[in-house]
């Protein structure tokens, strides 16, 4: 998987999760923090510049973040930032593998198993999914986000590369 590696070579490094529907951009506010830190960025498989990825698991992606922070930190250890789905995974790493977080910041986890997600929400995210490509949908949905109007252009590419499989 792609990710981009930002700022000082030091001991902290900070490892950034996008939320579904997403990308990296989604963190422009915390680029700056690179002029203190070691920043890592990337995309979710199925999002941005790893649109090209089926999304198969959180248990995956975990193993991919291990080995990203034993690649990019001198400790082996990292800082990790999540949002939404990207939460949630920052979730399975303090469960799994806790030895490789030195601190976390969740932000908006589903932290409960959805009982109905398999029966009734699965069935209407694939029914969903070409509206997601519509630019007036993807508009009420940027809307619902609260995020600011010159961000839309990135999250509508995003949307039109999100595939039935991902969601």
């Amino acid at each position: 998987m792609k990710y981009i590696v930002e700022g000082k070579e030091n001991k902290i490094l900070l490892l950034f999760i996008n939320g579904a529907g997403i990308s990296k951009w989604m963190w422009k506010y915390q680029k700056p923090l690179s002029k203190k830190y070691k920043c890592v960025f990337f995309d979710l498989p199925g999002h941005g510049d790893n649109a090209n990825i089926d999304f198969k698991s959180i248990d995956d992606i975990c193993l991919f973040l291990v080995d990203l922070i034993k690649k990019e930190s001198e400790d082996n250890k990292a800082i990790v930032i999540g949002l939404s789905i990207g939460a949630q995974i920052v979730l399975s790493l303090l469960k799994s593998y806790s030895e490789y977080i030195s601190k976390a910041v969740v932000i908006s986890a589903l932290n409960n198993p959805m009982k109905a997600y398999d029966f009734f929400i699965k069935p209407m995210l694939a029914i969903s999914t070409p509206l997601i490509k519509n630019k007036w949908f993807s508009k009420l949905q940027f809307k619902q986000f609260g995020l600011p109007g010159e961000w839309f252009e990135d999250y509508y590419k995003d949307s039109l590369k999100i595939s039935k499989e991902t969601l």
